[in-house]
């Protein structure tokens, strides 16, 4: 299973302690719905954790680039299904070791 296969799982089954163990120590966030910096996995947390209990994501595109034995990138389109609307996001997972350094994740312009 790829990293993003694990991703998608730990927030469709709510596994927030599963989700936050894909994330380095170190890893960046760039949240797709408040579009703010999360450097640690105290925030990553807290911000999962907001999103989780209501939110399911199916992924509608995906590419993957290993760039050496060590690091991989992930990217793609996915949708979060809330109970309200399907909202449509743009994504990049970059990791080393098997664990996420760095994801970035934006709302289409017009899906707001």
């Amino acid at each position: 299973m790829n990293l993003l296969s694990s991703w998608v799982d730990c927030i469709n089954n709510t596994m927030l302690d599963d989700l936050i163990n894909l994330y380095d120590n170190n890893s960046c966030l760039i949240s797709t719905f408040e579009g703010i910096i999360k450097n640690d996995n105290k925030g990553i947390k807290t911000y999962f954790k907001n999103l989780i209990d209501n939110t399911t994501v199916d992924v509608i595109e995906y590419n993957s680039d290993i760039i050496d034995n060590k690091i991989s990138i992930e990217y793609g389109l996915y949708i979060f299904n809330t109970a309200e609307k399907k909202i449509r996001a743009r994504f990049t997972m970059i990791s080393k070791d098997k664990h996420i350094i760095h994801h970035h994740s934006s709302i289409f312009k017009n899906e707001k």
